[in-house]
């Protein structure tokens, strides 16, 4: 594989480190019945290269949090090219594996679509857990993040309070959420959207988060299915999307009402949902939970995805996790903690201001963009 195919090459590497020839074709969801059943798709054990046996130990907790890449390309691309609404995969999944779904370019996936393609895998997912080695089992499911709030697009010009409808403990409420005129790429203003072509407007913006909030509909639904047929709550809903939007900053007007863990509840610098930033003489001024292409989390941002999904084992009753204590007491602030080692909070870079206010910016800004690319398309 080519140095432009950068998700093949992770892809081999995660699901194939060694290389063996045995798992060429193996998928995380054949990982996964391996190490639940001791069985191939097939029913067929599974030895390596050296004949020794691989898996059958079976699973004790399954964390599944995937469809962030239905919408992700939206903001990645600042446009939306959604799916036709008329997948069928029972009759023809050859026509969507990932090759012809990167033809298509499809970065948003219709919701009817989203629910057949989620169906697809929640089903399969549920068939290898009921056959399951460990029968105490518990599968935790992240709803999707609303990827606008991802600070690769940022909001720029005049700003709209929009009423959002929204169910909490089965009632509906309505909240407030603030919207901006256009999405274009940090760190650049208005004139910078309008000068390039480059934006979402308020509309776009909303379309996809609408999108994603039926996806988490879908997948909810999907979940009461499945733990009604098992009378009992074998999954459990991480509420990874209601995470972000109580962190969000300019969403909620700068006064975000997330509950941060003990230890970062007066952390100064604070950390925030914008893009990163740090002065000449190395202090943090914003961001610090996405790294430097906008999108994916930093060591404290994956923290606290840690700490979401613990705190929900814990309420599920899971006893332990390698043999110890299931405990939400992350090491935040140890020697080798979670501050330490990421290094864009512990040692901020000096040079952002070289990025932001100058014009050579909107080069390096595209670039970055343009590197992630192939990952969100496919």
């Amino acid at each position: 594989l080519g140095p432009d195919n950068p998700m093949y090459r992770t892809a081999l590497k995660v699901l194939n480190p060694s290389l063996d020839p045995v798992f060429d074709e193996f998928s995380q969801i054949d990982w996964l019945r391996l190490h639940a059943t001791g069985n191939d798709k097939a029913g067929v054990e599974v030895n390596d290269r050296e004949g020794n046996k691989i898996g059958g130990t079976g699973v004790e907790n399954l964390i599944l949090w995937l469809g962030a890449n239905n919408a992700l390309g939206t903001v990645v691309n600042l446009q939306i090219n959604q799916t036709p609404n008329k997948m069928n995969f029972a009759a023809r999944p050859y026509e969507y594996d990932h090759i012809k779904r990167a033809m298509f370019r499809w970065n948003l996936w219709h919701p009817d679509d989203f629910a057949a393609d989620y169906q697809t895998m929640i089903g399969k997912v549920d068939t290898i857990m009921q056959n399951n080695l460990n029968k105490d089992w518990t599968v935790f499911i992240g709803t999707i993040p609303l990827v606008t709030i991802a600070p690769i697009a940022k909001g720029v010009g005049e700003t709209t309070e929009v009423p959002i409808p929204k169910i909490v403990n089965g009632k509906k409420v309505v909240s407030t959420n603030i919207y901006y005129k256009y999405y274009t790429y940090f760190p650049f203003e208005e004139s910078f959207a309008i000068e390039t072509g480059k934006y979402l407007t308020m509309q776009d913006a909303l379309h996809i988060d609408n999108c994603i909030r039926k996806y988490n509909e879908i997948i909810e639904a999907e979940v009461a299915v499945l733990n009604k047929k098992h009378g009992a709550e074998r999954y459990v809903i991480v509420d990874t999307c209601k995470m972000l939007e109580d962190m969000a900053y300019k969403r909620n007007n700068g006064r975000p009402p997330y509950q941060w863990p003990a230890d970062l509840e007066f952390l100064y610098p604070p950390i925030n949902t914008k893009y990163y930033h740090a002065d000449t003489d190395g202090k943090l001024k914003q961001g610090g939970l996405f790294s430097l292409d906008g999108v994916h989390p930093t060591a404290i941002g994956h923290g606290i995805i840690a700490y979401e999904f613990l705190k929900a084992m814990k309420a599920a009753g899971v006893k332990n996790l390698g043999g110890n204590p299931v405990s939400t007491d992350l090491d935040w602030k140890g020697e080798r903690g979670i501050l330490q080692s990421d290094f864009l909070y512990s040692q901020p870079l000096r040079n952002m201001q070289e990025i932001y206010g100058k014009g050579s910016a909107a080069a390096l800004a595209l670039r970055i963009v343009d590197s992630i690319k192939s990952v969100t398309a496919k």
